[in-house]
């Protein structure tokens, strides 16, 4: 077994059994060494051997972020099966749907997490049962060795006909993905990579298999949303070397705190255009310092398994708005090509298509979407090489290198995350108290960036309990970041000479939420305006209730750092997990006037500085 193994399994033996004292992940305050995680990983997968878990089989992994989803997913791999992330917080009805897609038999859970929704014929099984001495085959001889293009991993992505679509990653792209020969970041021992990322991201694979099957070292974050606010400390402390996040993190975290990046030798930003203001201070910084540090703007989809092109960046020109895509991994091809296939010469226009060992094997069970996006690669040497179609409209420059001009449909990124229009206008739709609906993504002055809805309502939604029971609908069919947050009533919605929808004409105006189905009730103390300006100001909304929930104003995480450090400049001691825990304005106020009473400290009263 060596090193250079096409499978992410055996990569990770090979490095245990080279560096078997050496630490391989931490979490909070345990660490594991390569040897202790070896061992680990080994026994769960004799018990999913034993109850005939193998090559193309999907398993699925309902846990949390931590160590044990770590050895789980590990585990799965070393089995000879593909793990598929399903996710604590997903809605049941997404998550049946997800099992039953990918035909999934066996679930690994926690007694320590919520209940699993699955019924015969999926078999959970709770990782505090996992047996000693599994009963049956249990040596790895006794199961056949997965083939490069057998599955490794599946992640979801939404779906523009209303159905998510699982994207199934093999060996060979994954392994690709993070061979110690990629240039992008640094892959090996003394490398520490944060696990930042939900497990169901395709950016966690990266995380996990870039530091497990190199020999550096995996830090995971706090398995909740106070991962964020404990985030720039964790950093500093565990000196993290590489991480990969969204852009709109790298936004918030380095107007927070620009020293948390420190120790980070090559921060991957993706998922979004990167502000260049924010980029050209980063590199100034590093470059005062005399660093050895690159902000990379990294960009790739995830039926293209996670990243296929990255672009570092060095002295930035005073006139560069948009960065480019940068040089493709080894063995990944990235063209821009026109309607009719042929290469784009320089400034010209077309879709980004991507090929090469990245390229996934498409979306599980469903023939039909596949074959749209996933195209016979002309340009390739190998017979039956595919490339796939990304929708993303690019620009060739003089240099060579393809800058990213937006979509030519209507899928986007919320908060890192791709959003399919269609799937949560299906959502919506499904409401029986909703006759027509359109969603499109605001951004505000502020930064702040929300799913909007907008209806035309079978009935008044301003009725007592019709905006709640609409938001209780999408909340059993939708994950958090696809629901909107915001919502406009219109007696009919705006189209153009062809009867389709007008979404420019929505996104021009804008919206104004309304205290879900409630008065306006005004801020009762200087304490409650104070956050009630803070809240406009964020969430873009003219009038906030003492009542209104932060989140179903449109907030999220992201936008509670954001309120965190502004209500700094208010001398309020506010936290994330406040945000979190009481995201009712007068709830969350009523907390803050106790901690100011029971002081010491800043605050006692309007900020006057």
């Amino acid at each position: 077994m060596t090193t250079d193994s096409p499978l992410l399994h055996e990569r990770f033996a090979a490095v245990a059994a080279a560096h078997p004292d050496a630490p391989s992940v931490t979490c909070g305050d345990r660490t594991l060494t390569y040897a202790e995680l070896r061992r680990r990983v080994e026994r769960r997968a004799a018990w999913l051997r034993s109850l005939g878990a193998g090559p193309e089989q999907i398993i699925g992994v309902h846990l949390d972020r931590g160590i044990e989803a770590v050895v789980s997913m590990l585990a799965v791999v070393e089995a000879g099966a593909a793990y598929l992330p399903l996710p604590l917080d997903y809605p049941e009805a997404r998550l049946t749907l997800m099992a039953g897609q990918c035909a999934v038999r066996l679930v690994l859970s926690s007694a320590d997490g919520p209940d699993t929704p699955f019924t015969d014929p999926v078999r959970t099984l709770l990782v505090e049962d996992e047996p000693a001495e599994p009963a049956g085959p249990s040596a790895a001889s006794a199961a056949p060795r997965p083939h490069p293009d057998n599955l490794a991993y599946v992640v979801y992505t939404s779906g523009s006909t209303g159905t998510p679509k699982g994207v199934g990653v093999t060996h060979r792209g994954a392994v690709n993905l993070v061979d110690p020969r990629q240039t992008y970041v640094d892959f090996g021992p003394g490398e520490s990579f944060l696990q930042l990322a939900p497990l169901a991201f395709d950016v966690a694979a990266f995380e996990i298999w870039g530091a497990l099957a190199s020999g550096g070292r995996l830090v995971v974050a706090a398995p909740s949303y106070q991962a964020i606010e404990e985030l720039p400390d964790l950093l500093v402390r565990e000196r993290i070397t590489t991480a990969l996040i969204t852009t709109t993190l790298f936004h918030v975290l380095w107007d927070a705190r620009p020293d948390a990046f420190d120790s980070v030798r090559r921060l991957i930003v993706g998922g979004s255009v990167m502000s260049m203001d924010r980029a050209r201070a980063f590199t100034a910084r590093h470059a005062a310092r005399g660093a050895d540090h690159l902000l990379i703007n990294g960009y790739g989809p995830s039926e293209a398994t996670t990243c296929v092109s990255a672009h570092a960046m060095g002295p930035i020109p005073d006139d560069e708005t948009n960065p480019p895509l940068g040089t493709p991994l080894d063995g990944v091809t990235l063209r821009l090509l026109d309607e009719h296939g042929r290469e784009v010469g320089p400034g010209g226009e077309g879709q980004i298509h991507t090929g090469g060992v990245a390229v996934t094997r498409g979306y599980l069970g469903r023939p039909g979407a596949t074959s749209l996006r996933f195209l016979p690669d002309p340009y390739a040497d190998e017979p039956g090489a595919r490339m796939y179609a990304t929708g993303d409209r690019g620009r060739m420059r003089a240099d060579g290198l393809i800058e990213y001009l937006g979509r030519f449909d209507d899928q986007v990124k919320v908060r890192g995350h791709r959003v399919e229009l269609g799937e949560v206008e299906a959502a919506v739709n499904s409401h029986p108290d909703v006759r027509d609906a359109c969603v499109v993504l605001v951004r505000e002055d502020s930064g702040a960036e929300r799913l909007v809805a907008h209806l035309v309502p079978a009935g008044p939604l301003g009725e007592p309990g019709r905006r709640a029971s609409l938001a209780a609908h999408l909340a059993r069919l939708l994950p958090e970041y696809m629901r909107p947050g915001g919502y406009v009533e219109h007696d009919v919605l705006p189209r153009g000479l062809h009867g389709k929808v007008d979404r420019e004409a929505l996104v021009r105006l804008g919206h104004a939420p309304a205290t879900p189905d409630g008065e306006h009730n005004e801020p009762a103390s200087w304490v409650e305006s104070a956050m009630a300006e803070v809240w406009s100001e964020l969430l873009g909304v003219a009038q906030v209730s003492r009542d209104d929930d932060f989140f179903q104003l449109g907030g999220d995480s992201l936008l509670a750092v954001k309120a965190v450090m502004r209500a700094e400049d208010h001398g309020l001691p506010l936290t994330l997990t406040l945000v979190l825990t009481r995201p009712v304005l007068g709830d969350l106020c009523a907390e803050l006037e106790k901690r100011l009473a029971d002081g010491p400290g800043p605050g006692r009263g309007p900020h006057t500085g």
